[in-house]
Formats: structure tokens, C-alpha cells, sequence
């Protein structure tokens, strides 16, 4: 949404100013929910198999980055605005509805790969870690943002 908002400033004066001011609060929302993990109870994923899942961050990234598309290439800047602002909120609408916070670029971005976790009661999580490495088998101590998204604790994180 930063983005979109400094390309289309021309086109959208003030509305610019509101769209960047909504790209901040998902930015501030976003480090609030990871900073509150830290008061949530560790609780250990007994794991029977680890993939990791990057590619699905960065397809998400790169679809995020449509809604600019059409600020560059239609010459009616009306047009241009109505369409970009269009795409930008069906895909907050998509990443709101599906649950898919943990696609968010600024976790690849400090540092954290994605893992589709399988416990072994059966349990599909997926896991954001910053360890280079994580055990095809084991507990793994994490912090659940949601019923299916955890994230490491640093402790058992290994480097």
C-alpha cells in the first residue's frame, strides 16, 4: 500500500496520504501481533515432518505487487486509480478472510522462513522460524499466532 501510494500521489493527492496512512497501520498491526507472542505460552510441536514453504511468501509478494500494474501502464489516471485501488482491496480482502498473515513480506524481509509443520497428532501448522535449520523430527517450542500459524521461540530456534 506504500508503494501505490507514492506512485499514485499525482493522480490521487490527498487519498494518497490516506492509503499510506492505511500501509502504516497494517505495518504497526503486523509487529504488535508478532511483539504480543512474546506474552503467549510456548507450547511444543512434537513434529513428524518439515517442508519449507518460502515460494508460497514470495508468490504472495509478487501478486501483492499487481494493484501498481495499472498505475503504470494506463494512461488515464482516473482509470489508473480506480483499478489499482481495486486490486489492492480484493487482496487485503484475501489476505484477511484466508487467514494468510503469515504470507506478509516483512517477515521474509527480517529474516523468517516458512515451514509446513505435521505434528504427530496429524496437525498441519505452518511455523515461521529465523533458524537456518529445523529438525525433520522432534518438538519444536512455538508461540501460535493463530489455531494453524506458529512461530518458533527463539530458545529452540537453531542457527
Amino acid at each position: 500500500m506504500l508503494l501505490l501510494a507514492l506512485i499514485l500521489h499525482p493522480q490521487l493527492g490527498l487519498w494518497s496520504w490516506v492509503l499510506a496512512g492505511c500501509g502504516a497501520v497494517s505495518v504497526t498491526l503486523t509487529v504488535a501481533s508478532v511483539a504480543s507472542l512474546g506474552r503467549r505460552q510456548a507450547t511444543p510441536i512434537e513434529s513428524t515432518s518439515v517442508r519449507r514453504r518460502d515460494t508460497e511468501v514470495y508468490a504472495f509478494t509478487f501478486a501483492s505487487l499487481l494493484p501498481i500494474a495499472p498505475a503504470l501502464l494506463i494512461d488515464n489516471a482516473g482509470s489508473a486509480s480506480v483499478v489499482s485501488l481495486g486490486l489492492t482491496a480484493l487482496l487485503v480482502m484475501l489476505h484477511l478472510r484466508g487467514g494468510l498473515f503469515h504470507l506478509n513480506a516483512l517477515f521474509a524481509l527480517v529474516g523468517y522462513r516458512c515451514y509446513l509443520v505435521t505434528g504427530t497428532n496429524g496437525v498441519v501448522t505452518m511455523m515461521l522460524t529465523r533458524a537456518q535449520h529445523v529438525p525433520q523430527q522432534g518438538p519444536l517450542q512455538c508461540r501460535h499466532l493463530s489455531d494453524d500459524v506458529a512461530f518458533q521461540c527463539r530458545a529452540t530456534a537453531a542457527s
